[in-house]
């Protein structure tokens, strides 16, 4: 409980002054203001988490109604749950003191400060007591080995998992699915009940980390577009879970994989059991009802990258390390639990709204396509600000400019990406500028606290696709420009570009004029439904249509594709995506409609280029 503080008109300043001048006889009116007033003083505890639990040592700050002079001290402090460090004394009215938790356990830390342990300058007591508690997790979590996916369940375990169907889908249980599923899957009857009836599997503790937060299931339904929808709730406690997560993927009639992505402020607490909602919405009929199937929940593990380690911070010999303008006293130090080993610890206090520090890292190798900076970073606040920007060894002038992080700051550790602007490619970088909370003064007491580590320079994984075209085959492959682009043809791309391309002129004719190219039967499985081609646009924002068609039916085809990015001028990779539903037919010709929808000009006309086609793993 805590015990809110009664304001007064005079500042602890203005009290001070009054008393001195009490005390030598003085004050226009001859009034005394250390005389008592009769009014016992009050304590506020507070402390310095944000979020609901805390990771490592909390700032608990005692804040009296007014002067308590030297009638608190640390021994007027019960501390329970943690250890507490030295009370310090910021001025007569606030004192600060650290507590820290044990390390690699789950609890409550609590001060509490009794009634009476306290009083004012006339010597009035305390009549109330006053404490705050917070919550702490230190306990590691440990990511799974690379080496692939973890899988959570495959319903052929040889101890069943437990596994339960509620509010009218209570008949569920593990059972043989349908063809094309692999052994038993969890097979969910909903019959009436609730708009929720579904069901869940305990899978024992789900080991989720900023960087890996998405489960895939392969997944039977009877019906397109109804949603299907996962939550991940604690072993005993229902109400700690992640909320509902809608797939990524729109459903299909039949088997196929999908994915949920766990948001990243709901990575931290401890999840067990995996909930199944397909449908979730609709009161199901009582007869027949509706009957799904989930197999091989996986927790998916991105494969191991050859990123480039920038700073450690546990190096032999230390990085060169500044803070500026506000946190000078910024350091390399051990970060909070979650870290690992030592981190560039920023402490903003006051200064300039751009206070931050700087690393030197040695010079980073970015190009073309590896450009992207990453780093694991713990703030004490979400939402805030975390821009990075990198600078020449000895001129600062020349930087890549403010650069702000890919993703949304969450309270705690999490890993963020800065992508490096194309045009600012070329120089050479040593210093990398973290800039936390960018455009606001941090206070001077407690000012702010944020830790970088793990520092890296992101390389791309290798494509593990399989090359339908490169234009550069022999003999060449079949390509033929239609309704307005009859003079496509293959040949050199502009600079950037790998050899020859599928050159697609558009000039005037019907808005679907485009090109086709015959690469030959196109392998398309559940699992492997991806095309990628590198695409030369010479204008942003225009929409860029992949088709695939059977080799003498046009008729049989995958519909119109959008690329999955949007367009920008230049070369860049695209993908399209193969719906589920259409996998299946033979498709040989990949027909490309730049600008879709749009007439091009007679007179210069529109000119693109395709590169590259590959098809890659992944739905």
């Amino acid at each position: 409980m805590k015990q809110r503080s009664k304001k007064f008109a005079r500042s602890s300043v203005a009290l001070a002054a009054a008393l001195l001048l009490a005390a030598c006889g003085g004050g226009e009116d001859g009034e005394s203001v250390a005389r008592p007033d009769g009014v016992p003083p009050t304590l506020v505890i507070e402390d310095n988490i944000a979020g609901a639990t805390a990771t490592g040592p909390v700032t608990f700050t005692f804040t009296f109604s007014e002067s308590v002079g030297t009638s608190f001290s640390m021994s007027d402090i019960t501390v329970a749950g943690g250890a507490g460090g030295t009370l310090i004394k910021v001025n007569d009215r606030k004192y600060l003191l650290e507590v820290t938790p044990p390390t690699g356990a789950t609890g409550s830390l609590s001060v509490s400060v009794a009634a009476g342990s306290y009083a004012d300058l006339g010597g009035i007591a305390s009549t109330t007591s006053s404490a705050q508690a917070q919550a702490f997790n230190t306990v590691p979590v440990v990511p799974p080995s690379a080496g692939g996916d973890v899988v959570l369940a495959s319903f052929d375990e040889a101890t069943p998992l437990a596994f339960e169907g509620f509010n009218g889908a209570e008949t569920s249980s593990i059972a043989t699915g349908p063809a094309g599923g692999t052994g038993k899957a969890g097979k969910i009857i909903r019959l009436g009940g609730e708009v929720w009836a579904g069901a869940k599997v305990n899978v024992g503790p789900i080991a989720l980390t900023a960087s890996n937060r998405t489960i895939s299931a392969r997944v039977y339904s009877p019906t397109a577009g109804v949603p299907m929808v996962l939550k991940l709730e604690n072993a005993s406690d229902p109400s700690i879970n992640t909320g509902d997560m809608p797939s990524v993927q729109t459903v299909v009639v039949g088997w196929q994989t999908l994915t949920w992505v766990v948001p990243a402020d709901k990575v931290g607490p401890s999840y067990s059991w995996v909930v199944m909602l397909p449908n979730l919405g609709t009161r199901a009929s009582t007869d027949p009802g509706e009957t799904y199937y989930f197999d091989d929940i996986k927790l998916v593990i991105p494969p191991t990258s050859a990123d480039v380690t920038l700073a450690s911070f546990d190096e032999a010999t230390p990085l060169a390390f500044e803070g500026f303008n506000g946190a000078e006293t910024s350091s390399i130090a051990t970060g909070p639990a979650g870290g690992t080993g030592k981190a560039g610890k920023i402490i903003r206090l006051g200064g300039e709204v751009w206070a931050g520090a700087k690393v030197n890292v040695g010079p980073i190798a970015l190009t073309a396509s590896n450009r992207t900076i990453s780093a694991r970073v713990f703030s004490p606040a979400a939402g805030v600000p975390m821009v990075l920007k990198l600078e020449n060894a000895t001129d600062a002038g020349i930087n890549t400019g403010d650069m702000p992080s890919v993703q949304t700051v969450v309270a705690g550790w999490q890993t963020l990406t800065w992508v490096v602007p194309a045009d600012k490619v070329g120089p050479s970088y040593s210093w990398v500028v973290m800039l936390p909370n960018l455009g606001t003064r941090a206070s001077t007491d407690p000012g702010e606290t944020y830790y970088f580590d793990d520092i890296k320079l992101v390389v791309a994984p290798a494509p593990t696709g399989t090359t339908l075209t490169s234009f550069d085959e022999s003999p060449a492959p079949g390509f033929e420009g239609f309704n307005g682009a009859e003079t496509s043809t293959i040949a050199a791309g502009p600079t950037g570009g790998s050899g020859n391309a599928g050159k697609v002129i558009r000039l005037g004719g019907e808005v679907w004029a485009g090109a086709k190219v015959n690469v030959g039967p196109i392998a398309l499985a559940s699992g492997t439904r991806r095309i990628t081609a590198r695409v030369f646009s010479p204008t942003a924002g225009v929409p860029i249509v992949l088709k695939l068609e059977n080799a003498t039916d046009a008729g049989i085809n995958t519909g119109d594709i959008p690329a999955v990015e949007t367009v920008v001028a230049g070369w860049q990779t695209l993908t399209w995506v193969v719906p589920a539903g259409k996998v299946g037919p033979s498709y040989s010709w990949i027909v490309m409609l730049p600008n879709l929808g749009t007439r091009a000009s007679t007179d210069p006309g529109e000119t693109y280029f395709f590169d590259d086609f590959k098809l890659m793993p992944g739905p």
